[in-house]
């Protein structure tokens, strides 16, 4: 009797996110619609799921997770690995969520809006050491205990500017060092603190949401946002957004010329 063999291909990786603590999203009541289209996929542990035999074409998934927002992400295949074809994608809790406490929203509509994030600059994860340009290697003062910088997306501060530049971790070489995605553009200065990148959504037309998880204590947050190219950043009190306007943040400063050399 002959054998059959059955071929399967992974075509693609999601792992869901809960953009606020930055845990695995494990909800089992989860739909995929590829191109307005169902899609089954088959649940991992650790909020993945995969796709096999999908093909590779690019194209719009759309998420539907219970107890947090729909999410829409653009698949775009020449971006990703070829061998493993993964994508985090970080998912805002709904106001009726019921996992993880509630939440506090920060909403409205600013034209030309692009991006919106935050981090908590109290809350830290770690700080930086070192950064080898030339290896794209960071090396870090760690909490004492061995990090895992898994949520991918990170941001380092500047608390003299009361900025923070947004960088994105590929793999971890040591338990003190990590590869970045890219160099670091900005200067910085040695301890200066590490925070988790939380996300917002932003529509075509500038309407944003933005929520973080109400855990009482201190909710200041720095936010970053992209409005029409320019970069902006705010600090807001998520428990104090009366009066709060995106439209007060400011640029990054530009960095002061280095003095003329005499001679």
């Amino acid at each position: 009797m002959d054998g059959t063999v059955i071929r399967c291909k992974l075509d693609l990786m999601l792992r869901l996110i809960d953009t606020t603590t930055g845990d695995v999203v494990n909800e089992g009541d989860v739909r995929f619609y590829w191109n307005d289209v169902y899609l089954r996929s088959i649940a991992k542990d650790e909020g993945v799921h995969i796709f096999l035999n999908h093909g590779r074409d690019n194209g719009l998934m759309h998420i539907e997770v219970k107890g947090y927002d729909p999410k829409d992400v653009e698949i775009d295949y020449e971006k990703l690995n070829e061998g493993l074809p993964g994508i985090d994608v970080f998912l805002i809790p709904s106001e009726s969520t019921y996992r993880g406490g509630g939440v506090i929203t920060f909403a409205g509509r600013l034209p030309k809006l692009e991006k919106i994030e935050a981090i908590k600059v109290s809350k830290p994860v770690c700080s930086i050491s070192d950064f080898n340009a030339k290896k794209g290697i960071m090396s870090l003062f760690l909490p004492g205990k061995r990090l895992v910088m898994d949520d991918v997306h990170y941001g380092l501060v500047n608390t003299q500017n009361q900025t923070y530049e947004h960088f994105t971790v590929t793999e971890a070489v040591s338990d003190a060092t990590v590869r970045l995605k890219e160099p670091l553009k900005e200067p910085f200065q040695v301890n200066a603190p590490i925070c988790r990148v939380i996300f917002g959504s932003v529509d075509p037309k500038g309407n944003f949401i933005l929520r973080v998880r109400d855990n009482g204590g201190d909710q200041n947050h720095l936010f970053r946002i992209v409005v029409d190219g320019e970069e902006r950043f705010l600090n807001v009190d998520m428990e104090h957004l009366n009066g709060v306007k995106l439209s007060a943040a400011k640029p990054r400063p530009e960095p002061e010329p280095e003095p003329a050399k005499e001679g």
